[in-house]
């Protein structure tokens, strides 16, 4: 089992297979972690019998397939992060948001909203982080953080900006702001 995902996945995926692959509005839990909720669409048929008989022509026709992707997630909770990462003593608060992929199986282009409430954590050696507030968008080339506002070691301090990746090298253009920092 891959170490990112729980022990038990569950619920059902309704899928159309036709002219298209159509995945219908279908429902998955992630053990104790997360919900999502997943519909859509990849416009290319399943014929397993060419599959067979020219593979790699079928895979460049399907990487050239466009695909039109919906998801809903919901994170309960975020104390399993902790188990991943030795020095991140605890985390918690929600995580919610929306994604959404669009363009090619080779070139997709992801687009979404993430929301944290109420999220905190505890690194070794480092102040508190907690009753953090953050949204932020994705669309193709940047990050944009509408809100992130938390308190670090009781201080609090509010970031807002853009993370542009359409170049050679990330670039950060960020207000932050905070008191006794």
């Amino acid at each position: 089992r891959p170490p990112l995902l729980p022990e038990v996945i569950s619920g059902s995926l309704a899928i159309t297979l036709g002219e298209t692959v159509k995945l219908d509005p279908s429902s998955v839990r992630l053990g104790k972690i997360a919900e999502a909720t997943l519909s859509g669409s990849l416009a290319q048929s399943l014929d397993a019998t060419a599959l067979l008989a020219d593979p790699s022509a079928r895979i460049n026709e399907w990487q050239s397939a466009a695909i039109d992707v919906q998801g809903d997630l919901d994170f309960e909770s975020l104390d399993w992060l902790a188990r991943f990462l030795p020095q991140l003593r605890e985390t918690s608060g929600a995580l919610s948001g929306t994604i959404a992929v669009t363009g090619t199986v080779k070139d997709p282009v992801p687009t979404g909203r993430l929301v944290l409430e109420d999220g905190s954590a505890r690194y070794r050696g480092l102040p508190p982080l907690e009753h953090a507030q953050v949204e932020v968008m994705l669309k193709p080339g940047h990050l944009t953080i509408d809100r992130a506002d938390f308190e670090l070691g009781a201080s609090p301090v509010s970031i807002r900006g853009t993370v542009l990746s359409d170049q050679e090298f990330p670039r950060i253009d960020a207000t932050i702001t905070g008191t006794e920092v």
